[in-house]
């Protein structure tokens, strides 16, 4: 009885495995996106709250650059998570388009985010080197705005080309 049992179980482990293996890249990187948004939000510190007051100008064009690649980016997400091959292509469009915007305010938690999508995207298209490239840029980035939730992230990113 006590084997049975043991059997059934590892008969169900495997078909958890069996749906998730084919399906890891595609969710993997929703879920490692929202685990470096949601340690940038719990984590935030005084001190990037006073940088983000500091850097707060009377000028709305930031903010409208902002706005229009947060638009652009989750707009790249939610191609991303259509998992055709043509909407993928269609996510590295929109993400490419939100970097350039996130680089013209100069906004580089943002731009380290989204090159870490391009290199999610590009690994899984087995387009490894160029990853490697996203991966290479987003860690940078990460480290000279002192997130360690998005360097950790990055650096087990590059594990997994």
């Amino acid at each position: 009885m006590d084997k049975q049992v043991q059997n059934s179980r590892q008969q169900h482990i495997f078909r958890v495995f069996s749906y998730l293996l084919p399906n890891l890249s595609r969710y993997s990187l929703t879920l490692l996106l929202s685990v470096v948004l949601l340690s940038d939000a719990v984590g935030a510190t005084a001190i990037k709250k006073q940088l983000q007051i500091a850097q707060q100008s009377d000028t709305t064009q930031p903010d409208a650059t902002g706005a229009a690649a947060e638009k652009l980016f989750e707009e790249g997400m939610l191609f991303y998570r259509q998992g055709t091959a043509e909407s993928v292509q269609q996510a590295i469009v929109k993400w490419q388009e939100a970097l350039k915007l996130w680089q013209q305010i100069d906004d580089k938690y943002q731009q380290a985010l989204t090159l870490l999508g391009l290199g999610y995207v590009h690994n899984s298209l087995g387009e490894k080197q160029q990853a490697l490239s996203y991966f290479n840029q987003a860690l940078a980035l990460y480290r000279a705005v002192e997130n360690k939730g998005g360097e950790a992230t990055t650096l087990n990113s590059f594990g997994l080309v």
